[in-house]
Formats: structure tokens, sequence, C-alpha cells
């Protein structure tokens, strides 16, 4: 694997050594082809272009007995997106007032683009107000967050107000999402539950 690069998930069952990759094809019919796929991800940001070099090789007699190949690739974009939701109010009667404050961070590496969060208030409350970071904005209808670009180590945050509208709830639970349009290797992170 070309240096800076860090193994994800490889198809067919292949395998990564100590950033090699190796794959096990078994036969291959004269003049089939077989491909096989990898994904790494991109950990120094300075690469501009990286080169990716593969052999194969055979137990069958082979007039090249050492074929190569390689290709020159702009390294895919990825970043790590999280998210974080809280919820200040423990107690709450029928017509109070509740406040979420949702925090999405891009880790890195690169710059995110098309960041968007899912954040629907939860049956029994009603939307009253938010206040989104400029750029940005809150559909209380679709509960969509629209964030857009999103910088390496940027943080925005949205706060939600809503109003309790049935008394008998014991507890509620607000659930966010995020996503955008780089490749992001840590996915555990790109959900997160609110409650009271």
């Amino acid at each position: 694997m070309p240096a800076g690069l860090s193994f994800v998930s490889a198809n067919d069952g292949g395998v990564d050594s100590s950033g090699t990759l190796s794959w096990n094809l078994g036969s291959l019919a004269s003049g089939a082809t077989d491909t096989v796929t990898f994904v790494a991800q991109v950990n120094d940001p300075s690469l501009a272009m990286v080169t990716n070099t593969a052999t194969a090789s055979t137990t069958t007699l082979d007039e090249n007995p050492n074929p190569q190949g390689s290709a020159a690739l702009d390294p895919v974009a990825s970043a790590d997106l999280s998210i974080t939701n809280s919820d200040g109010v423990t107690s709450v009667q029928d017509g109070d007032e509740d406040t979420y404050t949702v925090a999405v961070t891009n880790n890195g590496p690169d710059a995110a683009t098309g960041v968007a969060v899912n954040d629907l208030l939860p049956a029994g409350e009603s939307f009253v107000s938010d206040t989104a970071p400029a750029g940005t904005s809150y559909n209380s209808s679709t509960g969509i967050w629209t964030i857009g670009n999103l910088a390496k180590g940027a943080t925005d945050t949205l706060t939600l107000t809503a109003r309790i509208n049935d008394p008998s709830l014991a507890a509620l639970t607000n659930t966010a999402m995020v996503s955008g349009n780089q490749f992001d290797s840590n996915t555990s992170n790109n959900h997160c539950v609110g409650y009271r």
C-alpha cells in the first residue's frame, strides 16, 4: 500500500499484512478476468498523488513470470464527521420549553462538503425556534439542518427550542444523524441520541 495510506477494506477476501495486500483468487480460465478492489484512508493531507503497484503470480507456467501494473491516483478525500446532542433539562411539565444543543465537528483529515444533519423533534414536542450558525439553516418540517461546507477541525452548533405538548410523557428521545459527501472511515460517531 502506498505510504500515507492505511487499509480500510478489500473485496474477495483480500488480506492486509503490514501494509501489503494479497488475494488468493484460485483458478482463472483462459481469457477470463478477475477484479479486486480495496479502500484505503488517506492519513497524510499533503499527498497530491499516490502510485499503487500490483503484481500477479501463479503456480502455472507463465511466459511473463512477474506481470506488474501500476496506477497513479488522486487520493480520495475523507472527513470524519462527529455529532453530539445534549439537553440540560431533567424535568419539564406540559407547556414548558425544552432546548437541545446539537454540535457537528469535522475531525478531518480533509474539509467536508454537503454536510447535513437529520434531527426531527420527537413526538410530543413542537418546534418553537432555532439558532443556527451563519450560512446554515434548519427546516423544522423535515428536521434537516443544512450545513454545507465544514473545514477540518471546525465545529458548527445548532440550538433547537421545543415545547412539551404531552404531559404524560415520562421521557423523550431526540436522535440526530450527520452525513457528508466525503468518505467517512468512522461512522460510529455519525449519530447520537439526546434524552430527557
